[in-house]
C-alpha cells in the first residue's frame, strides 16, 4: 500500500525540508476503517513533493504513524481520482476507498502518478 513509512509525522517532515515549507491541501481529516475499534486517518497532498500521505490519529495503536501512498505531479490529476472524497469520508470503510482510488490508479494507468 505505501511507497514509504515513517512512524511519526516529525519523522516524515524531518526527512525531507520541502515538506515544512511547502503549501498542503487536505483530503479529509476522519478516514475510517470498516470496523468500530479500527483508526482513523488524515489524507493531504504536498505540493512541493506531490506526497499524497495519510497520518493515522494518535490514541491507537501505530498512531501517529504516516504513510505515502503515491506521488502527483500536480494537484488536478488527485482531484480528478479521488473526485466525490468529501461524501465518501468519515463513512465506515472510507479509508479503503482512499487506498483502493489510488492502487487502481497507481497500477492501471497510463496517466499514473510518479512512483517514490
Amino acid at each position: 500500500m505505501a511507497l514509504r513509512t515513517y512512524l511519526s509525522l516529525g519523522a516524515f517532515y524531518g526527512a525531507d525540508r520541502r515538506r515544512d515549507a511547502s503549501r498542503e491541501r487536505d483530503y479529509g481529516l476522519w478516514w475510517r476503517g470498516d470496523g468500530p475499534h479500527d483508526p482513523t486517518y488524515r489524507a493531504a497532498w504536498i505540493e512541493e513533493t506531490g506526497e499524497l500521505y495519510v497520518m493515522q490519529h494518535e490514541g491507537t495503536p501505530g498512531g501517529g504513524r504516516v504513510d505515502v501512498l503515491a506521488r502527483f505531479r500536480d494537484r488536478l490529476d488527485l482531484d480528478r481520482r479521488l473526485s466525490g472524497w468529501q461524501d465518501v469520508c468519515g463513512d465506515r470503510g472510507s479509508f479503503r476507498w482512499l487506498v483502493e482510488r489510488i492502487a487502481s490508479w497507481t497500477t492501471g494507468s497510463s496517466s499514473a502518478p510518479e512512483a517514490a
